[in-house]
């Protein structure tokens, strides 16, 4: 469980120094610091960003994706038999009665999906949110079924309402500093 704590904070880490060199690869940003007024003059390693921040948003998306799988399936010992439980909300009324393994459960299984969910509204902005929930819906469903298959854990409905929220969360938070970002550009 310390490794999945420990894992969860450094991609929480991660997307804020994203957001942070998202605002400063911002073309306004970067051309009002006379970073790029002339591409031929700019800063290498900052000019080679700027033109390959899709390329880059795309790579992180698949990092984080990869890591999600590795969590959750490619490091899981293989259990004797299939579990399942597709009770809904059952994790939550055990978290409320105070079981402290199930309060962590449905907040790690959140804060797992809040990088993808941010990753996957950066990289494809034209898309609506509710694609990129249906992402992370897919995403889940697929770790899921996994787990189901290969006897790696336990397939739980839970698990993906809670992954799915944490897409949500993700793709709220991107909106959030898109919404930030204009709001600067505005007052500039």
């Amino acid at each position: 469980m310390d490794s999945v704590v420990q894992i969860s904070i450094t991609l929480i880490m991660a997307i804020l120094v994203f957001i942070a060199g998202s605002i400063f690869l911002d073309s306004d940003y970067v051309y009002r610091r006379g970073l790029l007024e002339d591409e031929s003059k700019g800063k290498g390693l900052t000019l080679w960003v700027y033109h390959h921040r899709g390329m880059i948003k795309l790579c992180l998306l698949g990092l984080i994706t990869f890591l999600i799988y590795y969590i959750t399936v490619l490091s899981r010992p293989v259990s004797c038999e299939a579990r399942y439980v597709l009770t809904p909300f059952y994790s939550y009324a055990l978290a409320l009665k105070g079981n402290r393994y199930y309060t962590e459960e449905v907040i790690l299984n959140i804060l797992l999906y809040v990088p993808f969910g941010f990753l996957f509204a950066a990289a494809f902005k034209n898309l609506k949110l509710f694609w990129i929930w249906i992402a992370a819906l897919l995403l889940s469903l697929s770790v899921e079924l996994l787990q189901l298959y290969f006897h790696l854990g336990v397939f739980e409905t839970d698990d993906i309402i809670n992954n799915v929220l944490g897409g949500v969360v993700g793709s709220i938070f991107h909106w959030m500093g898109e919404h930030i970002k204009l709001r600067i550009k505005k007052k500039g």
